[in-house]
This record gives structure tokens, C-alpha cells and sequence, in this order.
């Protein structure tokens, strides 16, 4: 029921504000201020979960300040991030990041941002990405400060910029995508200055790291309905430096299959040429096995989708042993995107498995029961017959030893022969 989960994510709230009020006293009584900001706020104000084991703070206090107040609170503290303003610490499972506030825009052909500290609150949350994410709660007394209006653009299903949006997607072009994840994950129409700005910026994105680009695109794909934010994305020609084989018909593709990045790129790339799936893929900087997996699963479906006849048994033992342990993840890649014949292919997994046929894919003899048999020594004439083993295990099933054996001295009487 919706009033218990509000009253849990109450109570949890609750917890948190009664472990860092004290924190928040200590920076008071130091005369600095100490802001909670991020996702708590905006999710708490929008009433659904926030996730509370990665809480972030922002303060007037520079870096050798906040190290002072928190060395003894943090259990364990970190300084990865100290030139850039930000303390880590952990207390409990709990992590912490508590940062100077900052004011940072990118320069104009600059992939990273200049980085500078401020005094104010309003300068730090001028600079945060959309008017949603904007807001804090000042530590120990809860007073929201909310100089942008986030809160009302909650309401009001709006999404916008804390600035002009030509300023904030100048500082860190990323925020236009990010826009499109926004707008999807909180069901906010973005205001019509943002979109026109976003659709004259495009090529910005050119500067942005293809890392941060990949990382965003796979947030926006883990949503459970990401066709808002990638129609906003096509509409704006976003995707076009980075995704250009993106169009409508994988974005409906996308919106069928389950949240995971991987299937979902699998279904946007189905119908593309192989080389053309690893090249985008690894333009993007994703893992060779990430590749690999993605562009195997897209090229299977594309032929699958062409099939005029159910997959017969030595189909469906060629598609176990292409996908191994991922094949389950693959039919339901096939059967979201209602691919011919998908419930007959269930079907006769499931028939297959159950009598084992679709166990131990390789070959039925090992080299040594080869070389004995044809009174062979090691050598890549051995390997011959294993691959000819091999695939007859996948074009026949399983075989008697007796069946084996004469397939192999006939296999090997012909190949002596040729």
C-alpha cells in the first residue's frame, strides 16, 4: 500500500537526518553550512524511494576545513577527489561525499571542466543540471532552500534549467542527455527553451568523453520505459554523433525488451550489418566481451526475425551452443520483440533440455580416443576430426560409441581420399 512505503521512506529519512544532524552542528558551530543535496531530496519531494547508503552534501567550508571537521566522524575517509572540492568518508554501510560549493563550466573545446569554489549555496546550485536537482536541505534545521523553484517544477511535471539552458548545456553539454533520462524517469515535459536549445547545441556533445556519453545512455536504458527520453533524443538529433543508426523503429524495439542495457542495444541494433554493431559499440568504449555479446545477440536475431519455418532441433542446438549460458537471456530478447515462431523455439528448448540433448555441446570423443582409433599421433589432423565431431553433434545429436566410431573411420577414409 502507498501510505506504507511513504511511512517507510519516512522512517528511513528520519534515520539519516538523526545520524547527520550532529555532522551538520559540527560545521555550524565551525561557522560554516552544510547542505544536503542530490537525489534524496529531489526523489523524497517527488515521494518515491531515494537511495540512502550514498548521501551527498555540498558546504562552504573548503577541502582542509571539511577534513578537519569530519576525520574523527568519517569510520574511514578518503581524498581521492580533494582537488576537486570533495571528502569522501563512511560511516557504517553508509558512504558520504561532502564537496566545496563550486561553480564549473566546461571551456569551449575542453572534454573536462574548470573547477572553482564559492561561498554561496545559490552559486552551487546554479550550477547543478535541472531546476529538480537544485534544491538542498540545510543540516542541522531542514530549511529546503529552493532559489530555482525544483519543488513547483515537480508539481508541475516541468523540466528546466536552473540558467539560461544555452548556459547550462554550454557548461556541460552531458546534461542534454541527461535531459531525456530525466524527463523519462519522472514523467516531466521539458520547457520549450530547453528543447530548442538542446536541438541547437547537438553538436556540443562532440567534447563530451564517449565514457560519460556510454554511462548516460545506459542509465536512460535501465529505465523500465525509456521511449520518452529516446524520442526526445531523435527529435533533437542527439544520437546523431554518437548512435546515428538510432531511428523509431529501434526505439519502439527498445521499449518491448527488459531493462538491461546490453538486450536493449541488441534490439536497437537488430537488422545492422555485424561490423556496423561492433563499431558503434566500440566507439563508445564498451568491454571486446560486451561487444562481442551485443553484437552476437543482434546478428542472431536478425536472423531469427527472417525465419519462415519454426527452428528445428539442430537450430536450436546450434543457438545453445553459440550462447552457452546466456541463450535463456537471448529467447527473451526473441519473444519480448515477437519474433517468428518465439513460443515454438520456448518449446523445444524446453523439450531438449529435458532430455538432455542440449548437454555437453562438443565433441562425443576426446583426442585421445581419436589418435587410438585411427592409430594417429598429436597433430592438427586430430583437430580435423574433433571439429568434425563437433559439428555433427550439433546437425545429428547424440550418438551410440558404436555410431561414433564408424563416422569417424568413414569421415577419415574420405578426408584421406580427397
Amino acid at each position: 500500500m502507498l501510505w506504507r512505503r511513504t511511512f517507510t521512506v519516512l522512517a528511513e529519512l528520519d534515520e539519516l537526518f538523526g545520524e547527520i544532524e550532529p555532522l551538520g552542528q559540527r560545521f555550524t558551530d565551525a561557522g560554516f553550512s552544510l547542505y544536503l543535496v542530490g537525489g534524496i531530496v529531489r526523489n523524497h519531494l517527488a515521494g518515491i524511494h531515494a537511495d540512502l547508503d550514498d548521501v551527498d552534501f555540498t558546504t562552504d567550508a573548503e577541502p582542509a576545513d571539511i577534513k578537519r571537521l569530519v576525520r574523527d566522524w568519517f569510520e574511514a575517509l578518503w581524498t581521492q577527489g580533494e582537488r576537486f572540492g570533495t571528502i569522501g568518508g563512511k560511516v557504517g554501510d553508509r558512504v558520504y561525499e561532502i564537496t566545496t560549493h563550486r561553480a564549473e563550466a566546461y571551456q569551449p573545446d575542453s572534454r573536462k571542466p574548470s573547477v572553482a569554489f564559492s561561498t554561496a549555496i545559490i552559486d552551487d546550485l546554479s550550477r547543478r543540471d535541472f531546476t529538480v536537482n537544485a534544491m538542498a536541505w540545510r543540516i542541522p534545521d531542514r530549511a529546503l532552500i529552493d532559489p530555482y523553484g525544483g519543488q513547483a517544477d515537480l508539481a508541475a511535471k516541468v523540466l528546466r534549467t536552473p540558467l539560461d539552458p544555452d548556459v547550462s548545456f554550454s557548461d556541460d553539454p552531458l546534461r542534454m542527455l541527461r535531459a531525456a533520462r530525466f524527463l523519462t524517469r519522472f514523467d516531466l515535459a521539458p520547457e520549450p527553451a530547453l528543447v530548442a536549445s538542446a536541438n541547437e547545441m547537438a553538436d556540443r556533445l562532440q567534447i563530451v568523453s564517449v565514457e560519460r556519453i556510454r554511462d548516460e545512455v545506459h542509465k536512460l536504458l535501465r529505465l523500465p520505459d525509456p521511449s520518452a527520453g529516446l524520442a526526445f533524443l531523435l527529435a533533437n538529433q542527439l544520437t546523431a554523433s554518437f548512435w546515428p543508426e538510432l531511428d523509431t523503429a529501434a526505439v519502439e524495439r527498445i521499449g518491448a525488451v527488459e531493462a538491461a542495457p546490453d538486450l536493449r542495444l541488441a534490439a536497437a541494433m537488430i537488422g545492422e550489418k555485424p561490423d556496423v554493431v561492433k563499431t558503434r559499440l566500440q566507439a563508445l568504449r564498451h568491454s571486446n566481451d560486451d561487444t562481442r555479446t551485443i553484437a552476437k545477440m543482434a546478428d542472431a536475431a536478425s536472423t531469427w526475425s527472417r525465419r519462415r519455418s519454426a527452428h528445428d532441433d539442430e537450430a536450436v542446438r546450434r543457438l545453445a551452443a553459440r550462447f552457452g549460458g546466456e541463450l535463456d537471456r537471448f529467447v527473451s530478447l526473441g519473444v519480448s520483440l515477437n519474433l517468428p515462431h518465439a513460443a515454438a523455439l520456448v518449446e523445444s528448448i524446453s523439450r531438449q533440455r529435458e532430455s538432455g540433448d542440449l548437454d555437453d555441446l562438443g565433441p562425443e570423443l576426446t583426442g585421445e580416443q581419436v589418435m587410438k582409433l585411427l592409430d594417429l599421433g598429436p597433430g592438427p589432423m586430430v583437430g580435423e576430426v574433433l571439429a568434425e565431431l563437433g559439428d555433427l553433434r550439433l546437425r545429428e545429436g547424440r550418438h551410440s560409441p558404436e555410431a561414433l566410431e564408424d563416422h569417424v573411420r568413414d569421415f577419415w577414409q574420405r578426408r584421406s581420399t580427397r
